[in-house]
């Protein structure tokens, strides 16, 4: 009759292996999902109805249009110079800025181009000495 009492009892134990691999699981999630949500932010940028128009001033407009692999199209006010090297691009650029100090560079690249081809022309710009940068987006409808 004794052995039947025993096997009958109830553990008071706690089984605490199941426990720790709920709190380890748990403790994962609760460091994993913010880490998601700070890298996925959306940015909601304000519109604005006046945007200021750089053609209009007295300045010389110089359009970098970035193609990829290297390849860059140039236009010069109106003179317009196609799948140049980037050290062409220096080089024209340096020459205008002696002509007309008051320069401004706008930079246009597709979505698909890297962003790489992207700082390349802004370091270029940089060491020319132009201050004056922009980026031609499309206008908001």
């Amino acid at each position: 009759m004794k052995r039947k009492r025993i096997r009958n009892t109830i553990k008071s134990d706690i089984n605490i292996i199941p426990f720790l691999d709920i709190l380890l699981v748990l403790l994962m999630i609760f460091m994993l999902i913010p880490s998601k949500w700070i890298q996925s932010f959306e940015v909601n940028l304000p519109n604005s109805p006046v945007t200021p128009n750089i053609i209009n001033n007295e300045k010389l407009i110089i359009t970098i249009e970035i193609l990829g692999m290297g390849f860059y199209n140039l236009i010069i006010n109106t003179k317009h110079v196609e799948k140049v090297r980037l050290d062409q691009i220096s080089s024209e650029i340096s020459h205008q800025t002696h002509i007309a100090p008051n320069i401004t560079c706008l930079i246009a690249a597709s979505k698909t181009v890297e962003y790489d081809e992207i700082i390349k022309v802004l370091n270029l710009l940089n060491k020319i000495g132009i201050n004056s940068i922009g980026m031609i987006t499309n206008p908001s409808v």
